[in-house]
């Protein structure tokens, strides 16, 4: 399996933050990071 890390794009920028919401979410059991007034995470 090869990995390619690489800058998002303009228009990728939107999926990734929502993906990194999610992580936040799953990994909130652990980490107890509280999520905002809006209910995001805000990675």
């Amino acid at each position: 399996m090869n990995v390619e890390i690489r800058p998002v794009t303009p228009d990728e920028k939107n999926t990734l933050n929502n993906l990194l919401e999610k992580y936040n979410y799953e990994f909130s059991q652990y980490d107890r990071i509280p999520f905002g007034a809006d209910g995001l995470y805000h990675y």
